[in-house]
């Protein structure tokens, strides 16, 4: 299924550092409108639904997102870590503007382990919950189009691959320095969806590959993986740390 998704966000952001490894912040205004999806392995998105089996296809509603989250931070360097931990545990409440249709609770928990010898991580299931009205839904209409919990940081997959309510992902790295400014990564990323909240998690799909990382001791800039899965080989090029 393919779509086109255009968001403006309007936020103002409100932080506390409680100590030098807690932090609390946060919310915003989210304006989203989904579209034609072009593509040529996937049809679009209008094709598949309508808008009662995939409320907010005709018109995305308007949301006040607001949330908080507390953030358990040891690791040496933010943008570079070598050794030290992160917790992050999120609450996000979507509010439609327009009604009580779309009107939701998000959670999320997201552990990180940094060693000198490897990186892991470790993200558990978000739970959205909403509110029915007397609208008619259709099987897995629960979310708007483009709201839906999606992974893409399984890299031998399509980005947003898998999208449900919940999530569940590992991954892990073996780093190398082989230079000041050049990392090669080892890694490994298992995942899987649940489409609506009360479906079961099903089996996790993985895939494995090698990367280089061109860095500064402050930051990872370019980010270069291949990665096989169970549908092919994937190349990716990024401008951010994968975790």
């Amino acid at each position: 299924m393919a779509f086109l998704q255009k968001d403006s966000t309007y936020e103002v952001v409100g932080g506390y550092r409680a100590t030098p490894w807690l932090t609390l912040e946060r919310g915003r205004l989210l304006h989203g409108l989904p579209g034609r999806g072009a593509g040529r392995r996937a049809a679009s998105i209008e094709t598949l639904y309508t808008d009662e089996t995939a409320p907010g296809l005709a018109e995305q509603p308007d949301f006040w997102r607001l949330g908080t989250w507390a953030v358990l931070d040891t690791r040496d360097v933010a943008h570079n870590p070598h050794r030290g931990a992160l917790a992050a545990a999120l609450w996000t409440r979507y509010d439609d503007r327009n009604g009580n249709a779309y009107r939701f609770d998000r959670f999320a928990a997201d552990g990180r382990v940094y060693l000198p010898s490897a990186t892991a991580r470790g993200s558990w299931p978000s739970a959205p919950t909403t509110r029915r009205t007397t609208r008619p839904r259709g099987p897995g209409a629960l979310l708007p189009p483009g709201l839906a919990r999606s992974s893409k940081t399984l890299r031998g997959y399509e980005s947003q691959r898998f999208r449900g309510e919940r999530v569940l992902l590992f991954q892990g790295e073996y780093r190398i320095e082989a230079a000041p400014a050049l990392e090669v990564a080892l890694f490994a990323d298992a995942g899987t969806v649940a489409v609506l909240r009360t479906d079961p998690l099903g089996d996790l799909r993985a895939d494995w590959g090698v990367g280089l990382r061109l860095k500064t001791h402050e930051a990872v800039l370019v980010r270069m993986d291949a990665a096989w899965g169970d549908e092919g080989f994937k190349f990716a090029l990024r401008f951010s740390p994968v975790f």
